[in-house]
């Protein structure tokens, strides 16, 4: 009887707590808005067994908490919360509903929060690069999926208490006490990341006025050819699209705590930080080639989208032109041969042949995780196909190509937030408006032979697989042209290298 009196107090306070919240909203909007964010600090102590105990202090006073759901291909993210417990600023514990996946509601403002986070990896190493876990020895912790989303936008002190003999690294700024304990000063929680280990390797260098640190964990035979590597990626994108907007910047190469297939990896870029997990490649003397494709991809999101200030879902830009720029860089930097970038643009036509032709570029992206993973690689061919596209029509009669798209982009909305796709629209607009309506915003049939003909490229087809192969009688416009997307540069390359 008692318990059941409390559940109904409980409710009758939750839903004059919702009364209150949603009379008051409209009123309260200007205001709020005005009010600068809430600061937070958040204690997360780790341990061994897969499990992190997360205590929360705050000045927030929301009704509604919620957690992060799911993030990349994870899902069932809440499910990892357990001994979830809110208490008022005299220590009292809150009683709260829950009133949705991940989402709680209370009738008292929140001074203190407490629970626990199950970080035990996902089946396959789903996520890995993604989300947050820690095994015996390292862990990655995203600080975005271990706290509530309430505080995405704020800024933050966290404390980490460690196993020990356990160190911890990241982009974020470390702060020392006159007491001698430390903790980060976190700029904005949905972008802070950190890496936990008990052995590391870092190398430093700078590109432009950026710092950069390259961390290993593991053992990896290539370290300093690696780091050269990171260097000349750095030098290629500075000079090809301009300068970094951040100070610095923290690269993290980890292994899979277990074994997997060859060649297997995963990353991610979040704000400043490169996260890449990797499997080793299936020959040992492939390793670097492996790596230079991971670093390609990943330290060109730090201009796209990561300096933008953009909103909104534009995966067809982001991952798809970032995936083709990060190609043309490879053959530019003599990393890949010509033939094999002809092969992934052949590949690309190949695949959007299959489906969706009728779905826009837009549409398909616009929840790209929610899609099943054969539409997930139907968006990133079609996206990646259309930028060359437009970096072949703009080669014509320009020295650069997409390049200068990327360009206008950073210069005008580096630190101004606009809707994404209109924004992007509307620079490309002014290169090619035709090319827009057509292969953006519709799914204008492809006619490759002919876009292709003035670059000196022939279409063909072997056992129903579509072949790209430069012509053998090349007149002077078309090496010209094919110039400009490398053609040549890795034979310069080698020929330097035997010199």
């Amino acid at each position: 009887m008692t318990s059941l009196k409390l559940l109904v107090n409980v409710r009758l306070n939750i839903l004059k707590t919702l009364t209150l919240f949603f009379l008051l909203q409209t009123t309260a909007i200007s205001a709020f808005q005005t009010m600068p964010k809430p600061s937070v600090e958040v204690t997360l102590s780790l341990s061994t067994n897969q499990t992190i105990s997360v205590e929360i202090e705050s000045e927030k006073a929301d009704a509604f908490w919620e957690f992060l759901t799911s993030y990349a291909n994870v899902t069932n993210l809440e499910k990892r919360i357990e001994n979830l417990k809110f208490f008022d600023e005299n220590g009292l514990e809150i009683s709260y509903a829950r009133i949705g996946e991940g989402k709680f509601v209370v009738d008292k403002p929140v001074k203190h929060i407490r629970y626990d986070v199950k970080t035990a990896l996902a089946e396959n190493f789903a996520g890995i690069a993604h989300v947050s876990w820690i095994d015996q020895s390292q862990g990655l912790l995203v600080l975005a999926d271990l706290i509530p989303r309430n505080f995405e936008a704020n800024s933050a002190k966290v404390n980490f208490r460690l196993p020990a003999e356990w160190k911890i690294l990241s982009n974020e700024s470390e702060i020392t006490e006159q007491s001698g304990r430390s903790y980060f000063a976190v700029e904005k929680v949905e972008k802070a990341v950190f890496l936990v280990c008990k052995e590391f390797r870092e190398k430093s260098f700078s590109a432009g006025k950026t710092k950069i640190k390259f961390a290993f964990v593991g053992e990896w035979e290539f370290i300093e050819e690696a780091v050269k590597l990171a260097e000349r990626i750095f030098a290629e994108y500075t000079g090809k699209i301009g300068e970094l907007s951040f100070p610095k910047v923290q690269i993290f190469l980890i292994p899979f705590p277990e074994k997997t297939r060859f060649n297997h990896w995963q990353a991610e870029t979040k704000g400043a930080t490169v996260t890449i997990v990797s499997a080793p490649p299936a020959f040992k003397s492939n390793a670097l080639n492996l790596l230079s494709e991971q670093l390609r991809h990943e330290i060109l999101h730090l201009w796209i989208p990561n300096s933008l200030s953009l909103k909104g879902n534009y995966d067809w830009f982001f991952e798809g032109f970032v995936i083709y720029q990060s190609l043309k860089s490879g053959v530019l930097m003599g990393e890949i041969r010509f033939d094999n970038f002809l092969s992934h643009i052949a590949s690309a036509f190949d695949s959007i042949q299959t489906s969706l032709q009728e779905v826009s570029l837009l549409e398909l992206s616009n929840n790209r995780w929610q899609l099943p993973i054969a539409e997930r690689k139907i968006l990133y061919a079609r996206s990646l196909l259309t930028a060359f596209l437009l970096d072949i029509k703009l080669l014509r009669n320009r020295k650069h190509g997409i390049e200068i798209i990327f360009r206008e982009l950073l210069r005008k909305f580096t630190g101004k937030s606009e809707d994404a796709n209109k924004a992007i629209l509307a620079v490309l607009r002014r290169y090619d408006a035709d090319f827009v309506s057509r292969y953006i915003e519709n799914m204008a049939q492809i006619n490759l032979p002919s876009q292709l003909a003035d670059f000196g490229i022939q279409v063909k087809k072997v056992s129903g697989r579509t072949k790209l192969e430069v012509a053998e009688n090349l007149s002077s416009r078309q090496k010209d042209l094919l110039e400009k997307l490398g053609y040549n540069q890795w034979r310069r390359i080698s020929v330097k290298i035997k010199q």
